[in-house]
């Protein structure tokens, strides 16, 4: 199972000092109590309770962080079991101390509500709740939002809703920030009670006795059906350097783990910048190819136009020969007719042709018989006498003139 937990292990010192400010300040009360460490990890909290209450009893959800919790921090008064939260198998009004750090917001509305009614349910009257959560105006703040946290609340809605559960209720709010540490020699860091506050704002440091800690990040809460008398306001810190030097081994582990990858960034760069002059020469070539392209574009779109330009006078030629074409359908019907009229008049010509034909045969024969007549010889003798012989011509003469004058009416 995929849960958020934090670790002793864990280099995370900020969130580290968070919880143990919270566990040593639930030590307060837990003297000679029974106390439930609910979602518990890996036990090093529940632990440290241990040393002063009668009993402690760690849970959580996850069944191998419960067995490392039993490998890894053994005592009589201690044992831890795993369990829902939502369902504590654990007698009612039977826990004195319930502790529950950032629990909470990992489980949705309705589970929260089931959440409070077991807390309810198995702690005593007059026993007392410690439970911290994230504050949500602070995460509001944040770009990047908690994957694990199904409902986070603002102060005033958690204050609300554990005053429907509790008669005393009191918030205190929890934040991490940087501290220096002035002391006499021959005293001891404990009795340094002077708080001295500035605040750092660019350049400058400015005393700042009135200023208060803003968006902190956290909310421990203290419930309870008694009064509760205890001030837990207080200041925790690590008093040897092992978090700073650690911190500082992990900034200079950084710092050459950086170092080396700007090496190799460094080289990187180099072949990269060979790769883009590779790329400039090839996009030198492909510019020019493409300025040739363009040029042809352009002769191409000449010929388009000229290729319009026909097409338009190809289309208006279309039009006069659709013009001409619907002229000579129009007028078809008109030609056909002539022409069959024409036609039955050649026909009618043939035909007469055919009977003069017919008839000229019959002439022909007919000359062909005369010609064959006795008296048409004599009719060719005369004529050759006529013609060749003087007395003839005299003859013919004298014929010709008798018909002149018979035509003229007696003019010779």
């Amino acid at each position: 199972m995929e849960v958020e937990r934090i670790e002793t292990k864990s280099k995370d010192y900020v969130e580290l000092l968070f919880h143990w400010h919270r566990y040593l300040i639930a030590q307060e009360f837990v003297t000679g109590k029974v106390v439930l460490d609910i979602a518990c990890g890996e036990g090093y909290g529940a632990y440290q309770l241990s040393k002063q209450a009668k009993e402690v009893i760690g849970m959580d959800i996850d069944p191998k962080t419960i067995e490392i919790a039993k490998n890894s921090y053994v005592n009589q008064n201690l044992r831890f079991l795993c369990g829902d939260a939502k369902k504590i198998e654990i007698p009612n009004n039977s826990i004195d101390i319930i502790v529950s750090f950032e629990t909470i917001e990992h489980m949705n509305e309705n589970d929260q509500i089931e959440f409070l009614n077991e807390i309810k349910r198995i702690l005593k009257p007059d026993g007392i709740l410690l439970i911290s959560t994230p504050d949500k105006t602070r995460t509001d703040l944040f770009e990047a939002k908690n994957p694990f946290h199904l409902r986070e609340w603002y102060k005033e809605e958690f204050e609300a809703i554990l005053q429907t559960l509790f008669t005393n209720v009191r918030i205190y709010l929890q934040e991490v920030n940087m501290s220096s540490f002035l002391w006499e020699s021959n005293n001891s860091i404990d009795k340094l009670l002077m708080n001295k506050k500035i605040k750092i704002s660019g350049e400058h440091i400015d005393s700042a006795p009135s200023e208060e800690i803003k968006n902190h990040l956290y909310m421990l809460a203290v419930c309870s059906n008694n009064e509760i008398t205890e001030n837990i306001a207080s200041i925790c810190h690590e008093v040897n350097r092992t978090p700073l030097e650690n911190l500082w081994n992990r900034y200079s582990e950084d710092v050459a783990e950086y170092q080396e990858k700007i090496k190799v960034l460094e080289r990187d760069k180099i072949l990269y910048l060979d790769k883009l002059n590779e790329y400039e020469q090839e996009l030198s070539k492909l510019r020019a190819e493409y300025d040739g392209l363009v040029n042809e574009v352009e002769k191409k779109k000449e010929d388009v136009k000229r290729f319009q330009s026909q097409i338009e006078f190809l289309m208006e030629d279309k039009e006069r020969l659709k013009k001409r074409i619907s002229y000579i359908s129009e007028h078809t019907s008109t030609y056909k007719d002539v022409i069959n009229s024409q036609i039955k008049e050649k026909e009618q010509l043939w035909h007469l042709l055919n009977t003069v034909r017919q008839e000229k045969a019959i002439y022909e024969n007919q000359l062909n018989e005369i010609f064959a007549m006795k008296s048409w010889k004599l009719v060719g003798i005369y004529r050759a006498f006529m013609d060749k012989t003087l007395m003839g011509r005299i003859l013919k003469k004298i014929k010709n003139g008798v018909f002149i004058l018979i035509g003229n009416k007696g003019r010779v």
